[in-house]
């Protein structure tokens, strides 16, 4: 995994609204490493990111209450939000859409 940005870097790359793959508790690659599943959420970020007081980069998501580390969040490819098939990724796809097109 590449060196995890600062809410600031994030913040220059990503504005609210960008689809993201969130995994709110653990990375699946660290869950397969413990016998554990790890939750993932296709979702878009709902703010900036911001750093908590113990320096760890956070950002909130549709679908989740509190800020999820930006070591769990990747951003989205497109690819991945048009095959979850969800009214979530439909809505994404749309509002991607609609940000390209102004």
């Amino acid at each position: 995994m590449a060196q995890p940005l600062t809410a600031e870097q994030w913040n220059d790359v990503h504005p609210v609204g960008t689809p993201v793959i969130a995994y709110p508790l653990l990375r699946p690659e660290y869950a397969a490493e413990i016998g554990a599943t790890a939750k993932t959420l296709i979702t878009r970020t709902r703010s900036v990111a911001w750093t908590l007081g113990d320096g760890e980069p956070v950002v909130l998501v549709d679908g989740y209450v509190g800020g999820i580390s930006l070591e769990h969040i990747d951003p989205a490819p497109a690819a991945e939000i048009v095959h979850a098939g969800t009214d979530t990724a439909h809505a994404l796809v749309h509002a991607a859409t609609e940000e390209t097109t102004r």
